[in-house]
């Protein structure tokens, strides 16, 4: 049986990033990183093009399999297609790492975490700032000082900085489609693209008191979600233009112009 997310034996690479994100991934950071990223002007590209971008993309932090995340995209939504999912769904599991390409689409820096040779602003399990380090993450001994908690019980995800990285990314990139017309998914899609990465919260309680109603609701899809990303993944490859067709019908439904704006 293929056991998932073992950090205990994780590459040197893999403890570099997490060192990284608690040092760096801080709230100023963030800040910094949505302002910039929301004052730069979007790039408008083919699905085709952008999994050719993500084929690229092999996440440093995943201790399970070393493949692009092309291949996993559609392995990922290959799982919700024979699972039943709605349409949705599958869609949303096949676009969740999208927001990994911002690493070859904008001027990525070292310093920012965010190219392809340090990704520690992209990738890696996500937690909320603010808040002391939940001893349930990868690496908890790499923990950061939290001077006083900044959050009321009941606030909500929404209203709390969860570390920047491609959830996040995609999420606004996602918004702002919505806004424009140019894409259809429904608000729960992004909700749980916006939250994958959270494994703190979706699959092991450690945020329970900041949770509302939107929350308690959508618990359920985001870790339906996260069901076809973590045990979906396998070391076999295959190309990705292989697999685009079969899903073209539900990326044209809710992404007419068949396109994503990043």
């Amino acid at each position: 049986m293929t056991t998932f997310r073992d950090f205990s034996n994780a590459p040197e690479a893999v403890k570099l990033l997490y060192f990284q994100q608690r040092a760096n991934n801080t709230i100023p950071y963030v800040n910094a990183m949505k302002r910039k990223y929301q004052s730069r002007t979007k790039v408008n590209i083919s699905f085709q093009e952008a999994f050719a971008l993500l084929d690229k993309v092999v996440d440093i932090s995943d201790p399970d399999v070393e493949i692009p995340n092309a291949t996993h995209a559609f392995q990922s939504a290959e799982a919700a297609h024979l699972d039943g999912a709605p349409d949705w769904m599958i869609a949303a599991a096949l676009i969740h790492d999208m927001g990994k390409i911002f690493a070859l689409l904008d001027d990525a820096a070292d310093e920012e975490g965010t190219t392809l040779a340090t990704q520690w602003g992209l990738v890696g399990d996500t937690f909320i700032l603010g808040h002391p380090l939940p001893p349930t993450l990868p690496f908890p001994d790499y923990a950061y000082t939290v001077n006083e908690a900044i959050y009321h019980p009941g606030c909500g995800l929404d209203s709390t900085i969860v570390t920047w990285g491609h959830d996040e990314i995609l999420y606004q990139a996602l918004l702002k489609m919505k806004q424009a017309g140019t894409c259809k998914l429904p608000d729960e899609a992004l909700y749980c693209i916006r939250f994958h990465s959270l494994y703190a919260h979706h699959t092991n309680q450690e945020y329970d008191h900041l949770l509302d109603v939107k929350d308690l609701e959508l618990l359920a899809s985001l870790q339906q979600l996260n069901k076809y990303d973590l045990y979906s993944k396998t070391a076999q490859r295959r190309p990705y233009y292989q697999w685009l067709d079969a899903f073209k019908p539900i990326l044209k439904t809710y992404f007419p112009p068949f396109f994503i704006s990043i």
